[in-house]
């Protein structure tokens, strides 16, 4: 009785491990499905009238929100780059800050990947190109890991950042509250072409010179030689 039972537990491990199997393979070829999905997605965001298609059809958007929260980070990297891009038109963008694209974004930004957290940083670059948004990005709790961006080891992560900021910069009610939030360091720098790239550092020059509009911005301004700086740049 004891050897049979043995045999049975045998033969269930077995059975177990078949099925354990069984669903690897399924969760992979899953996987690859979502992926290859994304990608697709990401091909089709390239065309204009097609980025307005993908937001107007039901529950792309949320599908890919949620992707972009996905733990593969090919799947996370694909469906941020297509949030970007179809935050580029400017009928989409009410539809997605409506659905709550940007508490998406803000979190997705935190990620430990360069690519996901480059494209996340693009999308909210393309979201605050348009005033209207402005306020409600900055006080959804975005600008601080939007800051961060600046600070990146990935160029093109630092030069959407940078950006998105200049661009939040454009209205009076943010400018102080980005000064306040510790932007101006990582922004002098990037002014100062730390990272070499000479967009990051047109879009830092840009957000310094809007974030100047505001008198109660002036005395840090000068504190930090950004008066030498701007010297420098037009030598």
């Amino acid at each position: 009785m004891v050897e049979r039972q043995r045999r049975e537990d045998d033969a269930d491990g077995g059975e177990g491990m078949v099925e354990t199997h069984e669903r690897g393979e399924a969760d992979g070829r899953q996987l690859d499905l979502v992926r290859e999905t994304a990608a697709c997605l990401r091909n089709l965001s390239l065309s204009e009238d097609n980025k307005i298609a993908i937001v107007a059809a039901r529950g792309a958007l949320t599908a890919l929100v949620n992707a972009m929260h996905s733990n593969d980070l090919e799947v996370s990297h694909q469906a941020s780059g297509v949030v970007a891009n179809l935050a580029e038109v400017i009928e989409n963008q009410g539809q997605m800050v409506e659905a709550g694209v940007l508490q998406h974004l803000k979190y997705v930004l935190r990620s430990h990947s360069y690519e996901v957290q480059r494209e996340a940083a693009r999308a909210l670059a393309n979201l605050s190109a348009e005033f209207e948004y402005t306020i409600e990005i900055v006080a959804g709790g975005a600008l601080p890991a939007l800051i961060d961006t600046l600070s990146s080891q990935d160029v093109m992560t630092q030069r959407f950042g940078a950006m998105g900021i200049g661009n939040l910069a454009t209205n009076p009610a943010n400018q102080v509250r980005i000064m306040a939030e510790g932007a101006l360091p990582a922004l002098t720098a990037l002014a100062n072409g730390s990272n070499g790239d000479l967009e990051s550092q047109r879009f830092a020059t840009l957000a310094l010179c809007n974030v100047s509009m505001a008198g109660d911005n002036h005395t840090a301004l000068i504190e930090s030689g950004a008066v030498k700086l701007f010297g420098s740049l037009m030598a």
